[in-house]
């Protein structure tokens, strides 16, 4: 099916559907949709492995939310209930943690998606695509923590230098000072930053 606007749908050719498998399954990309009559998952086989699922075991939403890490749950709940409630124009996009089912792995998983309504407002479909995020996630992570040991090295260096050191921000405010520039001015270095100077 595709969406042709307002709610309303066509049926897609056998080419458009064999494109659409192809593209999906060369860009390494789940398929997913919540049945919201039976409050069941529908999902392709990579959703299944990004949750760690066997190919036939059956899912629900409960089931599916207690596969998601302990401290992304509430977030990916509330998100979903957001888009069922027509909150974004129904959007929805959650990067969030699993922890495999069968064999209990940690993935970094990034879902989109949308839910469309009836003529009352009310949801009749809710689905999307799912990704891996692990490894960008990782490499986030690696980034992060290398500026921050950056960040560390610069401010050791730099607090004990002989001479008077300072930072600011494009607009001038100070974002950082170093102990030699806070002694020679006789002020509390918290109220030297921003526009204290």
């Amino acid at each position: 099916m595709t969406n042709t606007g307002k709610g309303q749908h066509k049926e897609w050719t056998p080419e458009e559907t064999e494109r659409l498998q192809f593209a999906a399954w060369s860009a390494d990309i789940g398929v997913w949709e919540v049945d919201l009559q039976n409050n069941t998952m529908i999902w392709d086989q990579r959703c299944r492995e990004l949750f760690g699922i066997s190919k036939d075991q059956e899912i629900s939403y409960n089931d599916a939310i207690a596969y998601i890490h302990p401290d992304d749950r509430n977030a990916v709940n509330a998100a979903a209930r957001a888009a069922l409630a027509g909150e974004n124009e129904g959007y929805y996009e959650m990067r969030h943690r699993t922890i495999g089912a069968i064999d209990g792995k940690l993935r970094w998983v990034h879902f989109r998606g949308r839910a469309f309504f009836d003529e009352q407002g009310r949801p009749v479909r809710f689905g999307g695509i799912a990704q891996d995020a692990t490894i960008a996630q990782n490499m986030l992570k690696k980034t992060e923590q290398s500026l921050q040991d950056h960040e560390t090295l610069f401010r050791r260096v730099t607090s004990s230098a002989p001479t008077g050191l300072w930072l600011s921000d494009e607009l001038g405010s100070l974002t950082y000072l170093n102990e030699t520039l806070v002694g020679w001015t006789g002020m509390r270095y918290e109220d030297l930053l921003g526009n204290g100077w």
